[in-house]
C-alpha cells in the first residue's frame, strides 16, 4: 500500500518540478528535482541511499521531457515527461528486482555446492 503522505509529498514535489520547468527553465527545473530527495536522505525521512540517485535521476527525466518537447501540446508534454520518469524508475527497480533474485539463488547455490563439499571431505578424513 501506498503511504498517503507520499502521494501528498510526491505530488507537491513533481508540481514544483513541473511548473519550474515550463515557466522558468530547465535548469531551475533540474535544481529542484535534485532538492527534495537528497534532503530526505539527509534528515533521514528516506533511508535507501541506492534509491535517491534513482529518484533525482528520474525527476531529471521529467524536466529534461518537458523542456525538450516544446512543439508538442501542454498535454502531451505533461504524459511524456510523467510516463518518462515511470518508465525509467520501474525499469531501474525492475533490473533491481531481476539482479537481487539471481544473485540470491546463485547465493544459494553456490552455498549448497560448498556444503556439499565440505560433507564430502568431512566422510573422508572420519
Amino acid at each position: 500500500m501506498v503511504c498517503t503522505n507520499q502521494i501528498i509529498t510526491g505530488s507537491i514535489i513533481n508540481t514544483l518540478i513541473i511548473y519550474t520547468t515550463l515557466y522558468i527553465g530547465l535548469y531551475e527545473g533540474c535544481i529542484i528535482g535534485l532538492i527534495p530527495s537528497s534532503i530526505a536522505f539527509l534528515s533521514g525521512i528516506i533511508d535507501y541511499s541506492s534509491v535517491i540517485p534513482i529518484i533525482i535521476l528520474g525527476n531529471l527525466i521529467l524536466s529534461l521531457s518537458l523542456f525538450y518537447t516544446k512543439k508538442l501540446t501542454l498535454v502531451l508534454r505533461l504524459l511524456i515527461g510523467s510516463i518518462s520518469k515511470f518508465i525509467f524508475i520501474t525499469t531501474f527497480v525492475l533490473f533491481k528486482l531481476f539482479f537481487s533474485i539471481q544473485f540470491g539463488y546463485l547465493q544459494l547455490i553456490t552455498a549448497i555446492l560448498g556444503s556439499i563439499i565440505v560433507y564430502i571431505y568431512s566422510l573422508k578424513i572420519q
